[in-house]
């Protein structure tokens, strides 16, 4: 789902950021942040932290998507 949507948006000049691109690696997928184990990333398989926001909403600046 996550490629095909990529592939979709493409064309139409939208910036993707993938949640998959965020917290996941060749090496596998963050659990929690470099701040500590107990800084988990998501609640359950649809639901981030403010952690989990956070490390997203800075990708989203890096992109720049936000301000």
């Amino acid at each position: 789902a996550d490629r095909d949507l990529r592939l979709v948006l493409q064309p139409l000049n939208v910036t993707y950021v993938s949640a998959i691109d965020v917290f996941c690696t060749d090496g596998g997928c963050l659990t929690h942040t470099t701040e500590g184990a107990d800084r988990l990333v998501t609640w359950d398989s649809g639901h981030l932290t403010t952690d989990g926001a956070t490390l997203v909403a800075r990708r989203l600046v890096a992109n720049g998507v936000l301000p």
